[in-house]
Order: C-alpha cells, then structure tokens, then sequence
C-alpha cells in the first residue's frame, strides 16, 4: 500500500487550509497533514512529522515565509517548499524562488496546487539523487586518491598529448619533480632522447585491454637514471595512465646474482680442470711406478719359474702359476683404472676414437645395441672442450645403464655453425622433465655445470615411455 504524502502547513487561516485540503482530496491525493501556525511549532514538526513537503502562506502573525524557508534550510532537510499566498508582488515571487522556494502559486488558483506538487517532489527526488550520487563521487575520488597516494608505485595519469595531469607522491619521488613541475611537462621529458628512438611508446598496446609493458630508464630531473618498469594502458577518455616501479634494486640483485653465478661457473670449470689434472698425475704415477713394479715382479717370477725344472717340487711350480696369474689381474685392473681416470686413447687419438672406443666399452659391458654416427674424420677440439664432451658422454651412458632399461642407443657427433653437436638417445622409459627439475638431480646438474663452465649448452627432452634425448653444444 502507498505511503500517504506528509504535508506540513503554514497557515493562520484555518479557511484558506481547508481550501488546500479540498483541492488535494479532490486531486485523488493520498496524504496527511498537520496544521501550524507559530515558529517554534513548526520546527518541532519538522524534526517530529518529518515532512514530505512544506505548503506556506506568506505572512502569518509571528513569522514569515522567507523565515521558514530559512529554518528549513538551516536544518538541512531537502524537501519541497511551496508557497500558497493571497497576494504576493512578483519582486517577492522572484526573490522567495531565488532564496530556494520551489514554487508559488495564488489561494486564488488552486487548481494548479497538486500539478505544483507533483513537479516538486519530482525536482527534488532529481536533486536528492544529485545530491547522493555527487556524495558517492567524492567518497570514490577520496578512496581514489587516498588509494593512489599510498600506492608504492608511480601512479602517472597523462591526456592524449602525454601532458601529465595528475601524478602520485611516489611518481614525484620517483622522478624528482613535483606535481606543479610534472604538470608543465610531458611523458617525454622523463625519456633519453636516443633511448626512445632505440624503444618508442607503443601506443597501439597501449589501446589494448591489457595494455602495454616495457623496461626502460627513466630519467630524473637531477639527471640521473633509474631503471623503471612500466605497465601503462588507455582510459576510456583518451587520458592514459601508467605504472611505474623502480626496479633499480632488483637490476643490482640480478647483477650480482649474475656475477656470483659467473664465479661459480669459473669455480666449477676450475675444479673440474684440477680434478682432470690430478686425474692425469695419479694416472701417471700408476703406470710408471706400480705398473713398472708389477711388470718387473713378473719378469722376475716367470725368471724363477723358467729355471725350476719341471719336475721339481709340484706345489711350487703350482704356486709361481698362480703368482703369474694374479700379476696379470692387476696389471689388467691397473688398465681398467687408469682408463677410468683417464682414457689413453683421448689424449692419443683424440675424441672421435675415445668416442667409439667407450661406446665399444658400453656394448661389451651391457649387451645394449649403440650406433654412432659422425661425418667427421679427425676433431681438432681444445682440450678442455674434448674432455667436457667425453665426461658428458660418459655420465649419459652411466644414466642410461641405471635409469633407462633401454634396449637400443643411437648417438652422434657434428659440427654446425661454429658449434660441435653431441646428441645421445636412448630409447628407454624416459621420465617427466619437469617433475625431475623439483628433485635434486645432482647427476644432470653436475653435466649441466660442466657444459656450461666450457661456455656450452645442453639440451634434454623427455617423456615417460618415450626415451630421453640429450644433446650438448660447445662452440670451437
């Protein structure tokens, strides 16, 4: 059910009011009212009634229509005033309208009073919601800027000749400008020239929905350069706004972080070459000291063996055997080993033939098929480089007897611009690159570093079921 309209009025003569309350019952008006005729009445009803509207007379014994309009206002209650009088002067009119009435119309017309009305409260709902949406305006541009103001980024908002308009205390800070200063400048007085002919504002991003992203330097108004992110996008009123984060923090880190892993590689090929080193020293002193003593000690005992009849003592002539035969063992374990350190047959024939002669070494030791293939006759590699590839060779077919359960190996070696290609692949169960990344491989971290420590790349594809692919590049 419809609420009656609440109708205070401001009346002395108890006629006249009558009148106004046939004319709205005629109308069809749904309302109620009270009747007043003093000031401190009226504002007590004002407070208690709390009206819809006011209907006034102009002139009452005790105080006027100006008066109430006054009151009205002072309180700050925003309805409709209507003025209802006998006779009135159109200067008054004019200046009852001017102070704030909504209308005013004669006792003598009041047909015209529920039209008067209805045009009132439609009015006055108009700036009642005027009213709100304006206050709802200022709490979103007060949160907009309190926002904008403790954002840690620059906040830079230009018009469409990149004239900056509005900019955060952080993008002042960032810059070295203030607001008053920024707002006479544009987007281009905080580039290099050259720097923006070697990267112009992309614009055309700049209209897409997700805007546009870019690394350069920005330059501050004591002149000094300071490495920035930005991320800037078109509004919807051809102003653009853009984002900047001093990333000249994050430039040092990843500098430095750059340059200690710059060390470790260092470090590591280091390392790897004074482990090489020392593989070679222990290898020498193997064969020239204990290899040269077994051989003489079999020298000396098939001497012995030679010169004892042979039907002399029976367990003697069967114990200088079995000496022989363990001299042998050893002297083979001594090849095993020093193979191990480190192949002869890379320092004497290079890497092409230590290639095949471990993968000769894999076949006869596993019984897994291995083809190699390479186009190249003869290598000629640093020795550092050589070394790199034979090891990486090594440790992937050391992988692939442990992990693979593969059944056939296909390798092979070739040059390609400038580069010496490796590719070693297995036809085993292969295993998820991504989940073996989150696990501590030490094994494809060590081959990783080694490569790497030669300046190289390396390369692994895999997937469960299919095989794993290991490629390796040095350049020479």
């Amino acid at each position: 059910m419809e609420m009656p309209l609440k109708i205070l009025m401001l009346e002395d003569n108890e006629s006249d009011a009558m009148m106004i309350q046939h004319q709205l019952t005629k109308a069809g008006i749904n309302y109620t009212y009270r009747l007043m005729m003093t000031r401190e009445a009226y504002e007590k009803a004002l407070l208690e009634f709390e009206p819809d509207l006011v209907l006034s007379d102009n002139a009452m014994p005790q105080f006027s229509a100006s008066e109430a309009l006054a009151i009205l206002q002072q309180m700050q209650i925003h309805i409709p005033f209507i003025l209802v009088t006998g006779t009135v002067s159109e200067e008054f009119a004019a200046g009852i309208i001017k102070a704030g009435a909504d209308d005013y119309l004669l006792k003598d017309r009041l047909i015209r009073l529920p039209n008067a009305i209805e045009a009132a409260l439609k009015q006055k709902q108009f700036e009642k919601q005027q009213l709100q949406d304006q206050e709802q305006l200022r709490l979103s541009e007060e949160k907009y800027r309190t926002l904008v103001e403790q954002a840690s980024d620059g906040i830079f908002i230009a018009d469409e000749t990149g004239k900056f308009i509005i900019v955060n205390s952080s993008g002042c800070k960032m810059s070295g400008y203030t607001l008053d200063e920024l707002q006479t400048r544009t987007i281009y007085d905080l580039v290099e020239p050259e720097s923006l002919k070697k990267i112009p504002f992309n614009f055309q991003e700049m209209m897409m929905p997700q805007g546009a992203s870019s690394h350069r330097q920005m330059l501050r108004k004591n002149g000094q350069l300071v490495h920035v992110e930005i991320n800037a996008k078109f509004l919807s009123d051809k102003r653009f706004i853009a984002f900047v984060r001093d990333i000249g923090e994050r430039i040092i880190a990843q500098d430095e972080i750059r340059q200690t892993n710059e060390k470790l590689r260092e470090l590591t090929a280091h390392l790897i070459n004074v482990r090489e080193e020392e593989r070679k020293r222990i290898g020498r002193e193997i064969h020239d000291e204990l290899g040269q003593q077994l051989t003489a000690i079999k020298m000396d005992v098939s001497w012995i063996h030679k010169k004892i009849p042979s039907d002399a003592y029976e367990p003697i002539q069967a114990k200088l055997k079995n000496i022989i035969t363990l001299l042998d063992g050893s002297n083979q374990s001594i090849r095993r080993i020093l193979s191990e350190l480190r192949p002869g047959v890379l320092d004497d024939n290079g890497l092409i033939e230590a290639l095949e002669w471990q993968n000769r070494q894999f076949a006869t030791t596993t019984g897994i098929a291995i083809h190699f293939e390479t186009t190249e006759k003869e290598l000629k590699l640093p020795e550092q480089a050589a070394t790199c590839i034979f090891r990486v060779y090594q440790e992937a077919l050391t992988n692939i007897i442990r992990h693979a359960d593969a059944t056939r190996v296909n390798t092979a070696l070739k040059k390609d611009n400038g580069n010496v290609v490796v590719t070693i692949e297995d036809n085993g169960k292969g295993f998820d690159t991504k989940k073996r990344e989150s696990k501590k491989s030490f094994g494809i971290l060590g081959i990783k570093e080694r490569v790497h420590a030669q300046g190289g790349e390396l390369f692994i594809t895999s997937a469960p079921g299919k095989g794993t692919k290991m490629e390796i590049r040095l350049f020479y």
